[in-house]
């Protein structure tokens, strides 16, 4: 029930959705990601979630393998990542055509961005359902805080960066072109994922401000 974009009698598309569609919606939404990932270890969980914070809060559309060297933080995180986005495919499809993994609508995002409405309806399916969570744990899994998932995604940034630079210095300056599409990714939007944990924005935003022009002289970005 994808509500707002429901075509109402008349072909006029319905903008918003009633509580009770809404309420549907999510609690589809929370059983796909209790069904992929109820009996996971608590360390896949964690990587799960990244996964989607990452997703849902990136500045513009990752491919697959863009996403799993902004992800990379070991030699096991790519066959995570595959699994993952295999057990969230009907909701987070990769594009046959760019590699590109989006959220299937948006009320996915809307969704995954509400810590309230995630676990209402994570309580909600997990009474109802007729299987036995082992861990009860797992309904907080994926309750995501943008403000601390955004933190996340700076660090990443700054891994790629790092590896980037590090391992590629005789080949510089073809990095710093929109070849290296992660590394693109990294110095472009580093600065917009410091910005969205507001909590440490406010107390650095002066220091990284700085940086931040720098940077848009030295790798014109």
């Amino acid at each position: 029930v994808l509500s707002d974009i429901r075509v109402q009698p008349g072909g006029e598309q319905r903008a918003t959705a009633t509580s009770d569609e809404r309420g549907e919606v999510d609690r589809l939404y929370a059983r796909i990601i209790l069904e992929a990932f109820v009996r996971s270890e608590a360390n896949e969980r964690e990587k799960a979630k990244r996964c989607l914070a990452a997703i849902v809060l990136a500045k513009e559309p990752l491919a697959k393998s863009n996403l799993a060297e902004l992800l990379s933080t070991d030699t096991s995180d790519n066959r995570s990542l595959d699994s993952t986005l295999y057990a969230l495919s009907p909701i987070i499809p990769v594009s046959d055509t760019t590699g590109e993994v989006r959220v299937c609508h948006k009320t996915v995002s809307d969704f995954l961005l509400s810590p309230s409405r995630c676990a209402i309806a994570m309580k909600d399916v997990a009474q109802r359902w007729e299987r036995q969570i082992p861990d009860v744990r797992v309904l907080d899994s994926f309750v995501l805080d943008p403000e601390i998932e955004s933190v996340y995604l700076l660090l990443a940034c700054s891994r790629v960066a790092k590896r980037t630079l590090s391992n590629d210095m005789d080949n510089v300056i073809a990095t710093l072109n929109r070849s290296n599409r992660s590394f693109y990714y990294a110095r472009r939007y580093w600065l917009e994922h410091l910005k969205s944990a507001e909590t440490i924005w406010t107390s650095l935003s002066p220091n990284f401000q700085v940086l931040a022009d720098e940077m848009e002289v030295v790798y014109n970005c």
